[in-house]
């Protein structure tokens, strides 16, 4: 019975290897290409890794930490800005809320007068027309003359 285990053994260890030995070709090519991906990503490291980039490198990021620093003063300067603005609309006595308030007032007198400022202008319209008439037809008015006589009055 051990004698038959050990056959069973040996037969399945000989069929191991003789699997292993079609595989193994292959194995060792794909180790070899890995290895030659491995050499070719370790100089592209090393060319980015170079002092030269790595100066460039530092440059980028010190005027990065500038910008972001020079942001940083702005977004302080836009809330102060925004602070003043606040408090001079917010503020009772401040000149653009009394200018608000004013400009308030004049809209709200224009509109309780619109219809007579419509009338008047309207009636303007027409004695600049009447004028125009009148010049047209005796232009010596314009120079002190005297109006033409009217037709309608003397029949």
């Amino acid at each position: 019975m051990l004698i038959a285990e050990v056959r069973d053994t040996v037969a399945e260890g000989r069929d191991l290897v003789g699997d292993l030995r079609g595989r193994l070709p292959s194995v060792v090519r794909n180790l070899d290409e890995m290895t030659t991906d491995l050499k070719a990503s370790a100089r592209e490291v090393r060319a980015f890794a170079s002092p030269e980039n790595r100066k460039k490198l530092e440059n980028l990021v010190g005027s990065v930490e500038s910008t972001v620093k020079n942001m940083d003063t702005a977004l302080v300067t836009m809330n102060s800005i925004l602070a003043d603005i606040d408090d001079m609309v917010m503020n009772e006595e401040s000149d653009a809320l009394v200018t608000v308030r004013q400009a308030r007032y004049v809209a709200e007198s224009v509109a309780r007068h619109i219809d007579s400022i419509n009338q008047n202008m309207e009636g303007a319209a027409r004695n600049m027309y009447e004028f125009s008439r009148q010049i047209r037809q005796n232009p010596g008015l314009l120079l002190g003359g005297t109006p033409a006589a009217d037709a309608a009055q003397t029949q």
